[in-house]
């Protein structure tokens, strides 16, 4: 056995695209909006942040991986901005509508619209009849993905159908599947945040 001399290797911080990367740009991004923009940390979810004065909200900041969608009073976002340029970030774009993290995001009145409808209208039902456990398996993907993103309303059919092994999937396992493609198909609204 081969023991390296002390102090020979030395790690001075993390590199991005080595395994810590994920967790160290996390804490950095996390640090970020708590400590330095003074933001809160949602309970339910641990990837959006959002800042009050007084009573009023007046910033929130979502994070998908390692992109982020905000919006808050011209001056919180100044603010953000500013202090977020030492992350050599893209500038902000003003413009609706965008497409992030799969969801095409719209204006709506003084609404703000999440939708996923042009990938959910492609969806295709499978075969109770005549189906794989790989076919069951893309389209159960495909569900939760839409489910977890855009559709809660589709969240207790997506959390059933993750309880079924690919190689036992029944008929009516395929029955229940179809039935949530059809609603996607039906009625491919999104998420929609007033003002």
């Amino acid at each position: 056995m081969i023991n390296q001399p002390p102090g020979f290797l030395q790690a001075v911080k993390p590199l991005y695209g080595l395994s810590e990367s994920p967790g160290y740009w996390w804490q950095t991004f996390k640090r970020y909006h708590v400590t330095e923009l003074g933001m809160t940390q949602t309970i339910l979810d641990p990837c959006l942040f959002f800042e009050k004065k007084e009573s009023e909200l007046i910033g929130l900041i979502g994070t998908l991986v390692d992109d982020k969608l905000g919006t808050g009073s011209e001056d919180f976002a100044n603010e953000e901005e500013t202090r977020a340029s030492k992350f050599d970030v893209k500038p902000r774009d003003e413009s609706l509508p965008m497409l992030f993290g799969g969801s095409q995001t719209s204006k709506i009145e003084s609404s703000c619209l999440f939708s996923q409808q042009n990938y959910s209208i492609t969806l295709e039902k499978i075969s109770p009849k005549d189906f794989s456990p790989d076919a069951f398996a893309h389209l159960r993907g495909q569900l939760a993905y839409v489910a977890t993103s855009t559709r809660p309303d589709l969240a207790y059919i997506n959390a059933k159908l993750a309880q079924v092994p690919f190689s036992r999937a029944t008929a009516d396992d395929v029955r229940l599947l179809n039935s949530a493609v059809k609603v996607l198909k039906e009625n491919p609204r999104g998420l929609t945040f007033p003002k």
